[in-house]
């Protein structure tokens, strides 16, 4: 244990990397290995990972990276950041908080960001951010695979939470969702969505495919 922060070099995670202290990737290039997995916390630690400063993390090897997960107890800041090319970039579990702000990009992840069961007011925090799959600015599909030439399937998905709120009552911290199949997937949860602008998500044949926000069983 103890905190360890990772200047501004070139770093590769492979497999599964733990996290049970504070870590800070400041200004840093990191590549992710196929399937690789980052776990934030694990019993009995307080694990704390930190994306800042322009940092981007995102696949080495031609095949998608698994994504990060953050466990009760763990806490994840991503500021002015960018995750990429995972297959879930991130997986809140009981409650674990997590912040993505100050202009981070969430890009050409299959999916961006799971919140899973809570019973309570979940304290994940999204705001001034973009969860998208483009290239530049222009729409693109998945160019990795296990799903190579598909759109990315969703921004933000949330299941069983007592509360969930994405994005803040502040116009000019607005985030954005841009060329997925779905924005936001809400399922038995209370949902509040403040300041989101939601672009290229268009309407297919397929099930619950092309909506800005579906919400199952929920108060909306």
């Amino acid at each position: 244990n103890g905190n360890t922060t990772g200047q501004p070099f070139i770093y590769v995670i492979n497999g599964t990397y733990t996290i049970n202290n504070t870590v800070i990737f400041s200004g840093c290039q990191t590549y992710l290995g196929p399937n690789a997995q980052v776990i934030v916390n694990t019993p009995s630690y307080s694990g704390n990972l930190q994306l800042t400063n322009g940092t981007v993390w995102q696949a080495g090897c031609g095949a998608m990276w698994n994504g990060i997960i953050v466990n009760s107890g763990g806490s994840l800041l991503v500021d002015n950041s960018t995750i990429q090319d995972a297959k879930l970039a991130i997986d809140s579990k009981s409650g674990a908080p997590f912040t993505v702000q100050n202009g981070s990009i969430l890009n050409k992840n299959y999916r961006g960001i799971y919140i899973e069961t809570y019973a309570g007011t979940h304290p994940g925090i999204i705001m001034n951010s973009t969860i998208s799959c483009l290239n530049g600015s222009s729409p693109i599909n998945l160019p990795l695979p296990p799903y190579v030439g598909v759109r990315a399937y969703s921004g933000i998905e949330t299941s069983n939470v007592t509360q969930v709120n994405i994005g803040v009552d502040a116009s000019w911290q607005a985030n954005s969702f841009d060329n997925l199949e779905m924005g936001i997937i809400n399922a038995n949860t209370n949902l509040t969505v403040y300041n989101n602008n939601f672009n290229r998500i268009t309407y297919t044949s397929n099930y619950q495919r092309g909506r800005c926000i579906s919400s199952t069983n929920s108060a909306y």
